[in-house]
Order: C-alpha cells, then sequence, then structure tokens
C-alpha cells in the first residue's frame, strides 16, 4: 500500500494515519440538504498493483431516519481539483 497526502506527494504510514484521523484535513468539502449529504473526502492511498492513484472519494447519499444512507453516487478523482469540481457538479444538481 502506498499513502499519499492532499497534494499528492508521497508520506508515510504513519504520516497518513494522523491526517486520516484529523476529520478537518481529511473532509474536504460537505453538503447537507434535508434529504440529501454530499461529502467529499481525502482517502489518501493507492494500491500497489495500481496504476493511477485514486486519492478522493464523492460520495452523494440519501439520509433515512433510523437507518443507513443509500449511496446515491460515488466517484473517486486523483486530485482534490477534479474532486471538487464533483462536488459542485452533484450539489447543484441536488439543490
Amino acid at each position: 500500500m502506498r499513502y499519499f497526502d492532499r497534494t499528492g506527494r508521497p508520506i508515510s504510514k504513519e504520516q497518513w494515519a494522523a491526517k486520516f484521523r484529523d476529520r478537518r484535513y481529511a473532509v474536504v468539502c460537505r453538503t447537507d440538504t434535508p434529504a440529501v449529504c454530499i461529502v467529499t473526502s481525502w482517502v489518501g492511498l493507492r494500491g500497489d498493483t495500481e496504476t493511477r492513484s485514486l486519492l478522493f472519494q464523492v460520495q452523494r447519499q440519501r439520509k433515512h431516519v433510523g437507518r443507513p444512507w443509500e449511496t446515491l453516487n460515488e466517484s473517486w478523482h486523483a486530485t482534490e481539483k477534479e474532486a471538487r469540481a464533483e462536488h459542485d457538479l452533484l450539489e447543484r444538481a441536488t439543490l
């Protein structure tokens, strides 16, 4: 497994673990509506056999009271800029 910061620079497993625990670092942006939540997160991992680093995850989830939320969309991105663009697109489509 390889570890990367939000800029795509390699970091140690220990550095990655500290950043992953820091929600201010790991959550890039979040949009909440009464029915839907869009979250863009830094994950910062790449498997040894993967050729492209997809370091950011964007999820749009439908909220349900009293049961798990339902994932409506999920996408992975190599850069924070790409992930933010997808987040903005989903946000415009949702609001």
